[in-house]
């Protein structure tokens, strides 16, 4: 990714520098996932999942600044990355009755082996390893349905050169309670404490340099935190009409966030435990169909209000995110269109925006045969992806336009066939996968 312009001192526009940033990155990540179900008898199961994962990331950056031809900041900054990592995860579960019992064991271990260049050069050595041991009891009682859970988590992280490194351990239970109301509606309440580990890129004891003021630093004294979430919904469905309206509230105390502080004449970036994050939302959802097996319409209203406490700031932020759905069937063919805006998520002090887009679609289904074409943000011009960070050392706007999604056409073919034996094929319960490179960026 290429960027190139000018910097200049808003009180003086004229004390302006020329600017070229270009970034590029590489990531292999071949993966085995082994995974095996067995059903037993007297309704018990077994469940075992096993995922391997090779990451190799290369990164590089080239920073400059410039006046009348003279170069005033040169920053190269490359890193290359080995990382290996194993998931192993085994579930027995058992049905007595309408109840059901379970209990399981994860493992998560990793290591990684970078090398960071920079002027200087860093190489670090990384172990990270979770263990996560927990069971589960659903049951039902009459028109109430109730899930109890516990589990234990140890965690351990430790780098070569770095002191003894951490271990924790930490209680995780949860609840889930689902009671059936008169007709077709329900009231369902979800709370849990989770365990969230800290980055392995973040926890590197490493310098990179942004541009001639900043400095990004990795913090090798982060510790694990717990993620308190509680959602509450009530769902109602009479006829064609239906309708969900849901309120979520997180907590994080020691959330792991971005932060900036003076050191010198410089600015660092780097990550802390900070006090806590909070997010509250009210989420209402409205649909409309199927009308006699052809028309569908929904709509979605979600309300986030963000509160981030961090050792040395605060900061508040509300968004709302809209989407709208609609279909049309008839003899075969369908017309589909939706639109939707950014789901803005802040944390720390940086908002990450979402996508705003829409899209259009035609599509024909004959049999075993389909075929679809339409077109993403047909009627604008101007998607964008935003990020906005309110530091007060180093605040920031960004706006990321792409004018080639505008009126892209999309095509879709597809020809169903099968031959031979046919086997049914049972849901798989365990999804895991590693997709943390565990290298610190190149300072961008």
């Amino acid at each position: 990714m290429d960027y190139t312009g000018s910097l200049y001192n808003l009180a003086d526009p004229s004390d302006a520098v020329g600017m070229i940033d270009r970034s590029a990155s590489k990531t292999h990540r071949p993966a085995l996932d082994l995974y095996y179900q067995q059903n037993l008898k007297k309704g018990q199961t077994l469940v075992f999942n096993l995922v391997g994962t090779y990451i190799y990331t290369e990164n590089s950056r080239i920073y400059r600044e410039s006046r009348d031809g003279l170069l005033l900041t040169d920053v190269n900054n490359r890193v290359t990355g080995k990382k290996y990592s194993w998931i192993g995860e085994g579930i027995y579960e058992k049905t007595l009755g309408e109840n059901r019992i379970s209990a399981g064991l994860r493992h998560t271990q990793a290591s990684t082996d970078n090398s960071y260049a920079n002027g200087r050069a860093y190489t670090t050595e990384m172990d990270q390893r979770e263990t996560f041991l927990y069971s589960e009891f659903k049951g039902k009682v009459k028109k109430l349905d109730y899930t109890l859970g516990a589990g234990v988590t140890r965690s351990y992280f430790g780098q070569k050169g770095e002191g003894d490194g951490y271990s924790y351990y930490t209680f995780n239970p949860r609840i889930a309670l689902h009671y059936t109301l008169p007709g077709r509606s329900y009231i369902r309440l979800r709370s849990e404490i989770s365990n969230s580990s800290p980055s392995l890129s973040n926890l590197s004891a490493v310098d990179q340099t942004v541009d001639s003021l900043q400095i990004q630093r990795g913090n090798p004294n982060l510790k694990p935190f717990l993620r308190y979430r509680s959602e509450l919904s009530y769902e109602l469905q009479k006829g064609i009409f239906y309708g969900n309206m849901q309120g979520v509230y997180e907590y994080q105390p020691k959330a792991i966030m971005d932060e900036k502080y003076l050191e010198g004449n410089k600015i660092i970036q780097s990550w802390d435990n900070q006090k806590k994050w909070q997010r509250m939302a009210a989420s209402l959802t409205l649909r409309v169909g199927p009308i006699k097996d052809i028309f569908q319409f929904s709509v979605r209203n979600t309300l986030n209000h963000y509160i981030s406490d961090g050792n040395t700031y605060h900061h508040v932020y509300t968004s709302l995110f809209t989407n709208i759905q609609g279909s049309a069937t008839y003899k075969g063919f369908t017309l589909a269109g939706g639109w939707e805006t950014p789901w803005n998520m802040f944390y720390g002090e940086t908002m990450e925006g979402g996508e705003n887009n829409h899209h259009a679609m035609l599509g024909y289904k004959y049999k075993d045969l389909s075929f679809s074409v339409g077109m993403f943000n047909p009627f604008v011009d101007n998607y964008k992806q935003e990020t906005e960070n309110r530091s007060q050392y180093a605040s920031y706007k960004k706006s990321h336009y792409i004018n080639e999604s505008s009126r892209m056409l999309l095509l879709r073919f597809n020809y169903n066939f099968s031959f031979g034996r046919t086997f049914k094929a049972g849901e798989r319960r365990l999804n895991n996968a590693d997709e943390d490179s565990g290298v610190m960026n190149t300072g961008k």
